[in-house]
């Protein structure tokens, strides 16, 4: 690091090289053109850019038995063109024509054969048509071509596949659908001191100069945002594990993580395995079982059968990792084997059922991960994984129902998030307490075995686990509906008036099942009121789900008597409940803040501690403003610093990490920097990612010498794959305004947000509480840019750039930048419009927080 102050933006001196191989790559194919027979095909009337549903329906109903062989050419220089040759051969029985995707420039169409003779190239709007000889019922299409580089992620010694959700053919031509699928049979050029992983199990590797030909096993039927493959210079752990050879690429470098880890990640693979193959009755469903482990990966981890993909952190931990990411790694590894299963032999039907695999890989994760953690109370576990992030989507304006209706593939993207991920599973919850476990379990089998590699929508798993259709009306409220009833409770001499309201004034019943803990049985909550003399306390998990309002005399009684409710389930329910009346404006922010510091220091639960931690630093850096709160937060930091010292081993990182978010006195500031400078200040062995926190904290809170600090740090790094990271990230804590400004501007360039989880770090990073009032002016631009980046970046990038823009946010001003934006958008794609709302909310509350009187 040449300048420890500002950083050279990552690939910055590379772009120029990019550019201008990329022009000459459009001029040869302008060339090419020319020389190719490219007729002026006229495309039917029903098909656009993307995959329409009509396009689907139509492709579905005509076309089966697919394959793919498929031939790549990877050079090590990540700026040069990937030949490729696909040959597709499909039945097609009376059929005249049929459409490919291919979304690329049409210089990257070379050439074209059907039944092994040149045809003409007609290439409209991503979509190749090729007539077809309607008297044969068997085709086979051969296509050269240039492989689009949108999801490659091409890096500079690595390159891996993320298809999903309509991707593939970002890369590749064939048919981009969930509902076709195919066999794949991959061969790969590769520099000779790369490796690979891929779908299928590595058959055999020959030597060319320079390079090694790669072939892999022809994969068994998967749909195409399946396909995947990952090629560099990878290191290597093979296992067997009885007559199965497990594959592990990964890039990390710590001798001693590596050998902390491995056994670990792999052990974790194997009992999530073994755990489904016993549940569901149904043995592993592929031909092989291996995963990849990669630095920048945009999220946790992909499913791809027989090479999941994961964060390489995500696996890795450090020496000091919480007991909450041992979980986080367990839960995250369940997920992905579990979609082995549910998603990837039986697969949705179209991407609007894309929540009935999710919901089943976290439903199955959460049982999967018991028996490795029996010391962890599991119901704590699901419930604070899940309740929180539902809320957090359910309760704004933005909310969106579980299934959601979907007219094209390109907007696949915008499904995905909180809903589909936490709200989902406690419906599912809701679902196996109303049928009961074995109930349940029998008919996810019989799904898995009338489905298996085939494709299923959420109304025909309806349809085995209660044929008399009785499922259907709680079905289309839970899953088909946006939103929660609002919960009234109220307590009037030793009476209980509960009350769900629907909060659109539709009449609306979310039927749920009730429990006070004082009770023996549970009763049936809509949308009548019910009079109970009983003191609030739920028996989880018949816990109301919706935005409960409690009366000042239930707030009263629940902060005087939470923690002295004996299950820990049931008292972490109480704390989401007081959090969402603080929130709603009806909780005073002096008392909440005084119960919090209060019952802190002697919380034992690793998760409930996680929960009233995550609770303050929201209420200092989203709810409170500088010095309006400061006597609250001098003692906080005080209880932080010595909890560090005196609570028990599994408990000192949570304090820790509380402190890298909300500590500011120069007292506290002090202590930090001696951390790095000092051994033995604190009882935590600091991982490199630790050191580099806290020099951030530092940073941002402008602690003298901070730029040398950081300087001294970097220095010490070894992992190359993360000094990247940090070479890209640490620039943006600059506390020059203009160079701040031109940084964030970079952004408008997809080149520049390659990175993702870079590029929301650096956001967090400019959008920080102690920057707000000068970020003020990123909202606009970033807001303008989100269409673009839905169409460039990944699944779950738009919420996240959306979260990491709004992270510091709590002023009127930067609400009504926004709803202006929106209101001056009337036709604004919806799926964009919600994630707006979802991500605005906190700060819209936050806003009116300080001006609006407060229930004491």
């Amino acid at each position: 690091m040449k300048d420890p102050t500002i950083l050279k933006m990552h690939r910055i001196v590379t772009h120029s090289r990019f550019i201008i191989n990329r022009a000459f790559i459009l001029i040869a194919g302008l060339i090419l053109l020319g020389s190719c027979n490219r007729n002026k095909f006229q495309k039917p009337d029903m098909f656009e850019k993307g995959v329409s549903r009509k396009l689907a329906e139509v492709r579905k109903q005509s076309i089966d038995h697919i394959n793919y062989d498929l031939f790549l050419d990877i050079p090590s220089d990540m700026d040069s063109i990937i030949k490729g040759n696909i040959t597709i051969s499909f039945r097609a029985q009376n059929q005249e024509n049929v459409v490919l995707d291919f979304q690329t420039p049409d210089h990257h169409l070379e050439s074209i054969k059907y039944q092994n003779k040149g045809i003409d190239i007609n290439f409209i709007d991503h979509h190749i048509y090729v007539n077809l000889d309607s008297s044969q019922d068997q085709h086979i299409i051969e296509i050269d071509f240039i492989a689009g580089d949108q999801s490659l992620n091409r890096n500079e010694d690595f390159l891996y596949t993320l298809f999903v959700p309509d991707r593939a053919s970002t890369a590749l031509p064939l048919f981009d659908q969930p509902n076709l699928k195919a066999t794949y049979t991959l061969k790969i050029r590769i520099p000779n001191q790369w490796d690979a992983i891929s779908n299928g199990r590595l058959l055999s590797m020959e030597a060319e100069g320079n390079k090694n030909l790669i072939a892999f096993e022809k994969t068994k039927p998967i749909s195409s945002y399946l396909f995947a493959f990952a090629v560099g210079k990878f290191s290597r752990h093979n296992e067997i594990v009885g007559s199965d050879t497990i594959e592990f690429l990964y890039r990390e470098n710590d001798p001693e993580k590596l050998a902390r880890n491995i056994p670990e990640i792999v052990q974790l693979h194997i009992d999530a395995k073994n755990w489904l193959e016993n549940y569901t009755g149904t043995p592993y469903p592929f031909n092989k079982f291996g995963w990849a482990t990669i630095p920048p990966f945009q999220y946790g981890g992909m499913e791809h059968p027989g090479s999941i993909f994961y964060r390489e952190r995500s696996l890795f931990l450090d020496k000091s990792a919480t007991t909450s990411q041992y979980l986080g790694r367990a839960s995250l590894i369940a997920h992905e084997v579990a979609h082995m299963w549910f998603g990837d032999l039986v697969t949705m039907d179209w991407f609007d059922d894309v929540w009935l695999k999710e919901v089943f890989a976290n439903f199955m994760a959460a049982k999967i991960v018991q028996p490795n953690y029996p010391e962890i109370n599991h119901a704590v576990r699901f419930l604070l994984a899940h309740f929180p992030a539902a809320y957090s989507v359910d309760r704004t304006a933005g909310a969106n129902p579980i299934l959601q209706p979907l007219a094209n593939l390109n907007n696949a993207g915008t499904l995905y998030g909180d809903i589909i991920y936490h709200k989902a599973p406690i419906v599912m919850q809701m679902l196996e307490n109303k049928l009961g476990d074995e109930t349940m379990q029998q008919g996810l089998q019989a799904y898995l075995n009338k489905y298996a590699f085939s494709n299923a929508r959420w109304d025909d798993l309806i349809s085995i686990l209660d044929p008399t259709e009785n499922l259907r009306s709680w079905s289309d409220i839970w899953v088909k509906e946006p939103g929660m009833p609002i919960i009234t409770i109220a307590k009037t001499g030793n009476n209980l008036l509960i009350e769900a309201i629907d909060p659109d004034s539709k009449n609306r019943e979310w039927p749920q099942k009730l429990k006070f803990v004082e009770d023996e049985d549970a009763f049936e909550l809509t949308s009548s009121h019910q009079s109970i003399r009983k003191n609030l306390a739920f028996q989880y998990p018949d816990v109301p789900y919706g935005t409960v309002r409690l009366n000042r005399t239930l707030i009263n009684d629940l902060l005087l008597s939470n923690q002295s409710i004996k299950e820990d389930a049931n008292k972490a329910y109480s704390w989401i409940v007081i959090h969402e009346q603080f929130i709603n404006n009806r909780l005073n922010m002096d008392r909440y803040l005084s119960k919090l510091i209060q019952v802190i220091p002697d919380e034992d639960d690793p998760l409930i501690l996680n929960l009233l931690l995550s609770y303050v630093q929201e209420a200092f850096n989203k709810f409170s403003s500088s010095p309006e709160h400061q006597a609250f937060l001098i003692e906080f930091e005080n209880m932080l610093w010595e909890s560090i010292q005196s609570r028990p081993n599994q408990l000192k990182k949570y304090f820790f990490n509380s402190l890298l978010s909300i500590g500011q006195s120069i007292e506290i500031l002090s202590k930090m920097a001696n951390t790095l400078a000092m051994d033995n200040v604190i009882p935590i062995a600091l991982s490199e990612q630790d050191r580099i926190s806290t020099v951030y904290r530092l940073a941002l809170m402008q602690y003298p010498g901070w730029e040398s600090i950081l300087y001294n740090e970097t220095q010490k790094l070894r992992n190359p794959d993360y000094i990247k990271r940090v070479n890209f990230t640490a620039q943006f804590l600059t506390g020059d305004l203009s160079t701040r400004d031109s940084l964030f501007l970079l952004f408008s360039d997809p080149i520049y947000r390659e990175h993702e989880p870079w590029v929301t770090e650096a956001m967090r990073l400019l959008n920080h509480p102690f920057r707000r009032d000068h970020a003020l002016k990123y909202i606009q631009p970033a807001l303008e840019w989100l269409e673009d980046i839905q169409k460039t970046g990944d699944i779950f990038f738009p919420k996240r750039w959306l979260d990491a823009l709004f992270s510091g946010h709590n002023s009127p001003e930067a609400v009504t930048i926004t709803k202006t934006f929106l209101n001056e958008r009337p036709d604004y794609p919806i799926t964009l419009k919600r994630k707006i709302l979802q991500s605005v909310d906190l700060v819209e509350r936050a806003s009116k927080f300080k001006s609006t009187r407060l229930i004491n």
